[in-house]
């Protein structure tokens, strides 16, 4: 992008998929000012899978940058905390550290801005630019989060911290700004969620006082049973979703046959082909959503669920409401292995409108996310235990994972391994290059934008903060080698403002060895070395790394000997170097960085 420093890295520092399908990131190389680039959505006719040559033509121009568009917002807005896509064109609302609410709208060069009822994909076939609107602030620490959209695209609903203990939920009307409390500050709400028809919006609130007796203070005391879900009649005239009247047996079976919550029979399958052919060449504009603001705050009703700790409620395409439930669990401060901060396992439920009933769909699920259209989610699960295994997986939305206690799958599926069967994805094909000095450069760049953003001062103690850190990087920022040298570095420059209680440290040594394994040490900058010099050699339009000189030492003696001059490792002097742990070499990646963490490997 315009204006990248190649000096150092970019960190991306938030990612979401458009309406559109496109990628937008959010990176850093301009900071204070954020960058936004939109990628290229991948060259597939709708509704066909990729093949191998697409996936390597989507690869190519990416690499190549073509389609894609890089833009900067006019002024800073500071550090993005929550980022969300609209479901119904390609917008952004964004909550940042200054307690602000931010409507992110990419605006093209011909033609108007993308509109739900209208055009809701940004052209990029032309120029865009990105325009940042402020929807909203909060004096309050933490002020606004938890920010969501209608499946319209035209109303957000989000969190407003406005006293020291509650929090509201707000309605926000995009096109007026209009806004409307749904929920005042007297209790802690978090959590909003539009249901996919509109009918309702969810909520979790801690509200529902279910005090019991102390076993240790004879007094009573309230657990974690206090926060519930609830929902909200978005329409004056709905009914109470969770009293329904008598059903006879045969009409209760008919229920719990269909398609859904939302099951609306079989005309969609009579429809008649070319119909619906023309229908899709079409844009076909979301459905308006109708909100009666009047009274709103008195259709709130509370889900007819067991007392628990909720969190994460969301709506599937077929009308179910998801969430977690777990329990508080007790622990004793300074007992060997345990950790004060973490409770016990959340349990995913779907709550079914057509039964009244939960369904419990998995155990040991410590988050999960629902996909754009609601049909798919993606979990993040734990086995039981301090030291369980983390594993992802995707499923359909509102149905039991397979392998679960009440079901077993196929006779013949492999439900512990990556794959489509089992839903388990294969993290461990994921690598990240990290390129020290680069890497460095930008830890040093972003400490220095943390201060200016983040410190109680605006004048930082009569210190002209933006000169010293431009003495610091050109003077002392290319002579750090190591990691311990960036955060002398760095605890030098914080030292500048004359403070206490401000400080910079190096990982430590637990995420060491969760990054790096057995060779965590090279993520401080302690990689050992190879004992060789070796220089590029051009070969045929590509090229290897020549062997110029081995350290010898004590061949005999592993302990004592240059690493690759031990007998049997066949390098010798003169040798190419043509891969490294079957990846091929080049010029730009040196050997060093090609073997990192690979230690034991």
């Amino acid at each position: 992008p315009a204006g990248r420093d190649p000096g150092r890295a970019v960190r991306c520092l938030a990612m979401e998929y458009l309406y559109s399908g496109r990628l937008v990131t959010v990176t850093d190389e301009l900071m204070p000012v954020l960058s936004f680039t939109i990628h290229p959505a991948p060259c597939l006719v709708d509704g066909e899978r990729p093949t191998k040559a697409q996936d390597w033509l989507s690869l190519l121009i990416a690499d190549a940058g073509v389609g894609t568009q890089h833009m900067r917002l006019e002024q800073p807005i500071g550090k993005i905390l929550d980022m969300v896509c609209s479901p119904a064109h390609d917008a952004l609302v964004v909550t940042t550290n200054r307690n602000e609410l931010w409507l992110i709208e990419f605006q093209p060069s011909v033609g108007g801005r993308p509109s739900p009822q209208e055009e809701p994909v940004a052209n990029a076939d032309v120029p865009l630019t990105v325009e940042a609107k402020l929807l909203d602030k909060s004096e309050h620490e933490e002020g606004l989060f938890d920010p969501c959209w209608s499946s319209d695209g035209e109303w957000v609903a989000y969190v407003r911290k406005d006293s020291k203990r509650g929090s509201s939920i707000v309605l926000l009307k995009i096109a007026s700004g209009e806004k409307t409390e749904v929920s005042d500050s007297g209790f802690l709400n978090y959590g909003p969620c539009f249901s996919a028809d509109g009918r309702f919006l969810s909520f979790m609130s801690s509200r529902s006082f279910a005090p019991f007796e102390d076993e240790v203070t004879s007094e009573l005391t309230f657990a974690c049973g206090s926060t519930m879900p609830y929902l909200v009649l978005l329409q004056e005239d709905a009914l109470n979703p969770f009293q329904r009247p008598a059903l006879s047996p045969a009409e209760m079976r008919d229920r719990e046959d269909g398609a859904g919550d939302n099951a609306d029979g079989g005309d969609e399958e009579e429809r008649d082909e070319d119909e619906e052919e023309d229908m899709e060449d079409k844009f076909q504009p979301p459905e308006q959503i109708n909100i009666d603001i009047g009274g709103i705050g008195r259709r709130v009703l509370q889900f007819p669920l067991p007392i628990g700790r909720y969190c994460n409620g969301s709506w599937t395409d077929g009308g179910k409401f998801q969430y977690l439930r777990g329990y508080g669990v007790a622990h004793q401060p300074g007992m060997h292995g345990e950790d004060p901060e973490e409770d016990g396992p959340c349990a995913l439920f779907a709550f079914s409108f057509q039964r009244l009933k939960e369904e419990k769909l998995a155990d040991g699920v410590q988050d999960y996310q629902l996909s754009m259209d609601l049909r798919n989610m993606v979990l993040s699960c734990r086995e039981p235990g301090p030291h369980g295994e983390e594993e992802w997986r995707v499923h359909v939305a509102g149905e039991k994972l397979p392998g679960g206690d009440d079901d077993e799958g196929p006779p013949d599926a492999d439900l512990d391994s990556p794959g489509p069967e089992s839903g388990i994805l294969d993290i461990k094909r994921v690598s990240l290059e990290v390129v020290p000095r680069l890497e460095w450069a930008q830890v040093f760049e972003e400490s220095c934008a943390h201060v200016a953003e983040m410190y109680f001062d605006d004048e930082h103690g009569g210190v002209d903060w933006s000169a010293t850190c431009a003495r610091y990087r050109e003077e002392l920022l290319p002579r750090v080698r190591s990691r311990r040298e960036l955060t002398d570095l760095v605890t030098e420059l914080l030292a500048e403002l004359g403070i206490s209680h401000c400080s910079f440290s190096d990982p430590t040594d637990a995420e060491c060895d969760e990054e790096g394994g057995a060779g965590g040490a090279s993520f401080l900058g302690a990689q050992g070395q190879l004992g060789l010099r070796a220089s590029w050699q051009a070969i045929e339009g590509a090229g290897a790394w020549r062997v110029e000189q081995l350290t010898k030492g004590d061949t005999w003696d592993a302990r004592y000997s240059g690493p690759l001059a031990r007998p049997g490792l066949g390098i010798t002097e003169g040798a190419f170097i043509i891969a490294v742990n079957r990846t091929k070499v080049c010029a730009e990646v040196s050997l060093e960085q090609m073997l990192a963490n690979s230690s034991g490997a």
